[in-house]
């Protein structure tokens, strides 16, 4: 419950809280630091106190413990709530416009309607708390936490969110144009009709978000003082940046092509699961990067687009087709599709027959290599580089020099001088 008497005074009004404050304040500093919990009497408790309606503007509550409060309509204006604890508070049509709340707790906390614009945010404690509707234009939300925050509606145009966790956060027709979410993560954030036009996205993580904005004209990918750069679309903003920054996506594209190699199969079962371990720890040791896939899904369901979108950036497959099921029919596609070395394995103490679609695709396809048959996990591993990688590799250069020769364009003017021929 809260302190009657401090009660009493704040409602006297903010002069003459402010001047109690204060006095109380320089009573404190006479005490070291580590001793002001002990001073009971110059806490301000104001928890569940019902403070709805009152002029408290350019109040001093800082650190103040105001939870569960009612401060609904309240004139919170220019107020100091520096590390103030309003969780669970009820501030709905609260005017804290340029309120200072750095740090301060607000978790559950209704701020449906609030005035927010101008407010200091900034390192403060949203989680779960609704802002549905409320005003925060040209706020200052920088590392504030509004994970799984409900923000629908709301107006956010100019307002700072630089390293803000927003994870989770329903932002559905909120109104963030113009607003800096450099380096803030929007991890399945819901934007459905949100408008994100002109906001500043540098650093990003917006993955698996839900719904669709209403628009995302002139996203600038590129931090400040470097230019902006602009794109139309969040989701491939970050993909777009590392074409932007020419080194950072050579040495991606690098990397993945030049020693990418994709693993297909069903690792689910202990001793699959245990060949998996051995190629990727043995192929790390030859400087190549391992790229998993494991079929181990229901059967219902289409991998085609990811398993040629991972072999498509790859050096090479391995497709480890022991079990059936190992190979889908996904395989088929993407085999035609990429004209890159495809080496088959099977363990022969479990599985002796290979699946019939993979000897179809080695009778029409040269790039897919005799299905190398082994019954130790310990021959295939230790033995890797004259097995696979060598194998794999002499294809690779097979391939690259079949393309070099391939068949050039002629002009009219060739075949007319040549005799048609």
């Amino acid at each position: 419950m809260a302190n009657e008497e401090q009660l009493d005074l704040l409602r006297k009004g903010v002069k003459a809280w402010n001047a109690w404050h204060e006095q109380k304040s320089n009573e404190l500093n006479k005490y070291p630091r580590n001793e002001w919990h002990e001073l009971v009497e110059v806490k301000i408790d104001l928890r569940d106190a019902d403070l709805s309606g009152l002029d408290l503007s350019g109040v001093m509550l800082p650190e103040a413990d105001l939870m569960g409060a009612n401060l609904c309509g309240t004139d919170l204006s220019n107020a100091l709530l520096g590390k103030a604890q309003l969780a669970g508070a009820n501030l709905g049509k609260a005017n804290l416009r340029d309120a200072v709340l750095v740090m301060s707790t607000l978790n559950v906390a209704n701020l449906s309607q609030a005035d927010l614009r101008g407010a200091d945010l900034r390192n403060a404690d949203l989680r779960f708390a609704n802002l549905a509707g409320a005003n925060l234009s040209g706020a200052a939300l920088d590392c504030a936490d509004l994970g799984s925050t409900k923000i629908t509606g709301a107006t956010l145009t100019g307002a700072s969110l630089s390293e803000t966790n927003l994870m989770k956060a329903d932002l559905s027709g909120s109104d963030l144009r113009g607003a800096d979410l450099s380096k803030s993560v929007l991890v399945q954030a819901k934007l459905e009709k949100a408008q994100l036009e002109g906001c500043r996205v540098y650093g990003c993580a917006a993955w698996d978000l839900e719904g669709t904005p209403e628009s995302q004209k002139d996203l600038i990918i590129s931090q400040k003082g470097d230019g902006d750069i602009t794109v139309d679309d969040l989701e491939i903003a970050q993909f777009i940046y590392l074409m932007y920054d020419n080194k950072k996506i050579r040495n991606v594209i690098d990397s993945i092509t030049a020693k990418g190699v994709l693993i297909l199969g069903r690792f689910t079962p202990p001793e699959r699961k245990a060949v998996l371990d051995g190629l990727r720890m043995r192929l790390r040791e030859f400087n190549l990067l391992p790229i998993v896939f494991d079929f181990d899904r229901p059967t219902d369901k289409d991998y085609t687009e990811t398993v040629q979108t991972l072999a498509g950036m790859s050096l090479f497959v391995i497709v480890d087709v022991t079990n059936p099921r190992s190979t889908p029919m996904e395989m088929e596609a993407t085999v035609k599709q990429f004209k890159i070395p495809y080496l088959p394995i099977i363990d022969t103490s479990a599985d002796k027959y290979p699946f019939a679609m993979m000897v179809d695709l080695q009778k029409s396809f040269h790039w897919v290599l005799p299905t190398l048959e082994y019954d130790s996990k310990e021959r295939l591993l230790d033995n890797i580089r004259v097995l696979i990688i060598d194998r794999a590799l002499a294809k690779h250069n097979e391939l690259r020099l079949q393309k070099a020769n391939e068949p050039k364009a002629v002009t009219v003017d060739d075949l007319l001088k040549g005799g048609g021929r």
